[in-house]
């Protein structure tokens, strides 16, 4: 059991070495992609500045509203060729006589406004005269007909829909989970979810899941469902099943959890969910361990067809990647014990192994439990040393550490290494660690030390023959008695 220990511990710094080279490894590409990050950023606001200067630059070249029209003797001279214009109209074809006549039906209050300007004498010929100062950028056909038609600008998506929704969805960079969750509901009902959607929020598509699973929660499934147009037939109402796939990704739940919930009927599964509150740290733990409990004797159809308890044990040790010495005390525990003690392992738990063989050993200590196999020999104290001493040297340690170690029971040194090797990084002095471990168990040792037996009697030469009257009880002398009293 020593010996396996003593591996466990070795092992257990090992990984502690390699998570601490993933971690420098990580943090390194970390700061490569923030640099690259930041030149794209840099690069982007060089070309937003860049558009800048040209939109102002392009509204600089623009003339102002309003100028005198003296100063504008070209379009004195369109203003009298406009009754040529007119008689040119009359030769028009029907089609371009109509789009004249809509075109001069759209600026009646400018006719008006024109009409007063005559009035005080800057009539042109015809008695009308048209506003040029807002039109010097049309068309050069436009000016000759007599007529200065208003630019028609591009319309935006009608609100409310499912183009303005696709463009919302695009604009805040919403996954393909969220923007089918948000399609469910009608344009109105997703623009509303979608206007929530402040600066401050960091991940749209979290906070768009969250609103729709909220809103389904509360109100029921959304009234249709919106699919693509070029679809044929009626929109669908989202089901349950629907419901709980938006609530799978929304938490993120690993394999193994959505696949327990697969096997469970929708509204029970749906149930299940709305227990997973913000404060739990490992959804995708507690959401089995859940399953499990609550539908472990489940009667008829709602039975539970999925993994048994081993299984669920099975593939939690395979997702944690606990070592060997953590899987097999595992397996020393009943299935619902060991399954207890997994689901205690949540996300800010860095090594997951020193986790579940510290507590199976609480479980050992509270009450060893019963092997199937029988134990074997307890290992040669040589070898227990040596390895005592192989670890220390692995973990850096000096002579002085080793003999310090070697002062103690081999057992109670291997505890000290193995609590030292799974806070290594937390430690700044290990040999200073080692020696107030040495001198607290040594201190605990001497408490605990039972004291020597008292004898009652016996204190003369005859302390070898026995009280007859102790026997019977009738002794009064006690502890001055000269016979023995055992």
């Amino acid at each position: 059991m020593l010996r396996k220990a003593l591996e466990n511990v070795r092992r257990t710094a090992q990984a502690h070495m390699e998570a601490i080279k993933s971690a420098e490894a990580a943090f390194t590409q970390a700061a490569s992609q923030l640099a690259q990050d930041q030149r794209a950023l840099k690069q982007e606001a060089e070309a937003l500045a860049r558009e800048r200067a040209e939109l102002d630059e392009y509204r600089g070249g623009m003339p102002p509203d309003g100028e005198d029209q003296d100063q504008q003797p070209p379009q004195e001279e369109e203003v009298a060729a406009e009754p040529e214009g007119e008689d040119n109209a009359q030769q028009m074809q029907p089609e371009e006589a109509e789009e004249t006549a809509f075109m001069e039906e759209e600026q009646p209050v400018e006719e008006v406004d024109d009409v007063q300007e005559d009035s005080e004498g800057n009539a042109g010929k015809g008695g009308r005269h048209f506003d040029r100062s807002r039109s010097r950028s049309r068309g050069a056909a436009a000016r000759g007909k007599g007529f200065l038609p208003r630019p028609v600008p591009m319309a935006p998506p009608p609100a409310g829909s499912a183009a303005h929704v696709e463009a919302t969805i695009g604009r805040l960079g919403l996954d393909d989970n969220a923007a089918r969750a948000i399609k469910m509901f009608p344009p109105d009902q997703a623009l509303n979810l979608l206007d929530q959607v402040g600066d401050s929020v960091r991940n749209p598509s979290a906070f768009v899941m969250r609103m729709c699973n909220r809103t389904m929660q509360d109100g029921g499934p959304p009234r249709a469902q919106e699919f693509d147009r070029r679809e044929e037939g009626p929109p669908r109402i989202p089901t349950q099943f629907d419901r709980l796939e938006a609530a799978i990704a929304d938490m993120g739940l690993d394999e193994s959890a959505t696949r327990v919930l697969h096997e469970l009927p929708p509204e029970q599964a749906l149930s299940l969910l709305s227990q997973v509150d913000a404060g739990v740290r490992n959804p995708s733990a507690f959401v089995m361990s859940l399953a499990h409990r609550a539908l472990k004797g489940g009667p008829g159809p709602q039975h539970w067809q999925g993994p048994s308890l081993p299984e669920l044990v099975e593939q939690n040790i395979a997702r944690l990647r606990l070592d060997e010495s953590a899987t097999r005390m595992l397996h020393e525990l009943s299935p619902e014990h060991a399954m207890d003690i997994l689901d205690q392992i949540g996300d800010d738990v860095r090594n997951p192994s020193a986790f579940v063989t510290a507590e199976v050993r609480k479980v050992f200590q509270a009450g060893p439990p019963r092997f199937d196999a029988p134990r074997p020999p307890p290992p040669n104290s040589r070898d227990l040393s040596q390895q005592v001493a192989n670890l220390a040297k692995a973990l850096e340690l000096d002579s002085d550490c080793l003999d310090a170690l070697l002062s103690i029971s081999t057992q109670e040194a291997v505890m000290i290494l193995e609590r030292l090797a799974n806070t290594a990084s937390n430690i700044r002095n290990r040999s200073a660690f080692v020696f107030a471990e040495v001198k607290k168990r040594k201190q605990v040792s001497v408490a605990q030390a039972p004291p020597p037996p008292v004898r009652h009697g016996g204190g003369g030469g005859t302390k070898a023959i026995p009280c007859k009257f102790w026997a019977e009880g009738r002794c009064k002398n006690g502890s001055e008695c000269r016979f023995a009293h055992d």
